[in-house]
């Protein structure tokens, strides 16, 4: 059998013609609560990761569904978001508006900042539920979308959307025999994250409130600030408490792949155990992208990322066979400068040799391209003028007040009063914040570095509400001189 999925670009380029339609089959569905058999199809495909390649968990399973489902999923979901705004736990970070991985980093590790300075320690345990997408039994969700309050016909379209799907998987031209799927939310689907979050929202509700949790969809830590060893074993009750919550829940936890890492000075590796099996213990953790080390230096982040940019360099050039300027500045900002500016916010460098170094990557790129386009080769300077470049560092400072405006007019799901104090003079000067005390380990804090540089801007950009257009005002600023950097 072959399974066919209508096109994307036909139903752009039809929009116009096919949206009154579509309502109208859209609506039909609802009512009826049924949906189209093709809806219930998915096509896997395997994609490798890293490792033996005969070994089917060394491959990433991508699937892709309807393109008419996907778009009425899209309709529903962003109408169940907005209906169970208020409903989604404040520490779940996935898939919701106004929330990402920068805000979920920018709030642990403030939290860990303001502690380490107080002398406390801090241990970090990383949960990882196996194959957690696909393990979620169906029959305990349904019944958890309806304790949020979902009813109707919503209800009775979900449930059927969950129920009796197939997949076939596809190599090459090859296409599988049909499968049928007993478990999981909709791997590749628009709902299956919203759908997720749906399943795991009570998880934090069974804690100690001494314990934190953060979550992004199924990416799952706690932190406890201490002391003592008799405060870490809430953090050990927390960890029975979640091995009973995943038994309770059909899920499974990967021990193997559950990671401790300790903070905080003469911090002594207490073991934690999950079901009886010691918790790994380590010095550095990939979180949500970014590396943290126990030292708060984030050097191996900043290592990772130079030697990433210096190899990609080199395949961008060896792939690539465009002697075009402008072509290759477009593939320098589509493959390059993304990998170099991811969750900046996080772990912008304040040590001089670490921004010369990333800074190099974007220098060396120019000057191949200039290079591989027979161009007189120009000082940095001059090739940033002609590619219509700013400088990284210059980019990382942006990054940084845009991120502050959005917290400050409200774009996250982040209090303002939270992390930012207006000073007594902020009414003479709209939005003036006051300065914080810091350490030396603390001083590159976003919420703490950004202050007196957020202070500098001119009155009437601080007092702009539109981001875009916020964005676009700063960008005039010479912020590196803004920043004190000659």
């Amino acid at each position: 059998m072959i399974v066919r999925f209508y096109s994307i670009i036909l139903l752009k380029n039809c929009a116009l013609t096919l949206a009154p339609i579509l309502t109208e089959l859209f609506r039909q569905i609802l009512d009826d609560g049924e949906i189209p058999e093709i809806w219930r199809k998915s096509i896997i495909i395997p994609i490798f990761k890293k490792g033996d390649k005969t070994i089917a968990k060394n491959y990433r399973p991508i699937s892709l569904t309807c393109t008419l489902c996907r778009i009425f999923e899209r309709i529903l979901s962003d109408k169940i978001i907005i209906f169970l705004h208020e409903y989604f736990n404040i520490n779940q970070f996935g898939f919701l508006k106004n929330r990402s991985t920068i805000t979920q980093l920018l709030t642990m590790l403030d939290d860990i900042y303001i502690n380490i300075d107080k002398e406390k320690k801090v241990d970090i345990i990383y949960i990882d539920f196996e194959k957690a997408f696909d393990t979620v039994p169906i029959n305990i969700l349904i019944q958890k979308i309806k304790l949020a309050g979902i009813d109707g016909k919503i209800l009775k379209f979900l449930t059927n959307f969950l129920t009796k799907r197939t997949f076939h998987v596809k190599i090459d031209d090859e296409l599988s025999n049909k499968y049928e799927t007993y478990s999981g939310v909709p791997q590749g689907s628009v709902l299956g994250p919203l759908l997720f979050n749906l399943f795991i929202n009570d998880l934090p509700k069974i804690l100690p409130n001494e314990v934190n949790i953060k979550m992004y969809a199924d990416d799952v830590k706690l932190y406890i600030i201490h002391n003592n060893d008799i405060c870490r074993n809430k953090l050990s009750e927390s960890l029975n408490l979640i091995q009973s919550w995943s038994k309770n829940n059909g899920m499974k936890i990967s021990i193997n792949k559950c990671f401790c890492l300790y903070l905080g000075k003469d911090n002594n590796e207490y073991q934690y155990y999950l079901d009886d099996q010691p918790i790994k213990k380590e010095h550095s953790i990939r979180d949500l992208g970014v590396i943290i080390d126990k030292n708060l230096s984030f050097s191996n982040q900043i290592d990772k990322i130079t030697k990433q940019g210096y190899f990609l360099i080199h395949q961008i050039f060896r792939t690539f066979k465009s002697r075009n300027l402008d072509t290759l500045i477009f593939i320098y900002k589509t493959y390059l400068r993304p990998l170099l500016e991811y969750a900046t916010e996080i772990w912008n460098p304040m040590r001089k040799d670490q921004i010369k170094t990333l800074e190099k990557i974007q220098k060396l790129y120019t000057k191949k391209a200039f290079y591989k386009c027979g161009l007189v080769q120009k000082s940095y300077e001059d090739r940033l003028k002609i590619c219509k470049l700013k400088k990284l560092e210059e980019r990382r400072i942006l990054t940084d007040l845009c991120m502050t405006h959005k917290i400050l007019k409200n774009y996250t799901h982040l209090e303002p009063e939270k992390y930012f104090t207006l000073t007594k003079r902020a009414k003479r000067r709209a939005l003036l914040l006051q300065n914080r005390p810091f350490s030396k380990k603390s001083k590159n804090n976003f919420f703490t570095r950004i202050i007196s540089l957020w202070n500098k801007l001119p009155k009437e950009i601080v007092e702009i509400n539109n981001l875009k257009k916020f964005r676009e005002y700063t960008k005039e600023i010479d912020l590196l001189r803004l920043s004190g950097v000659e």
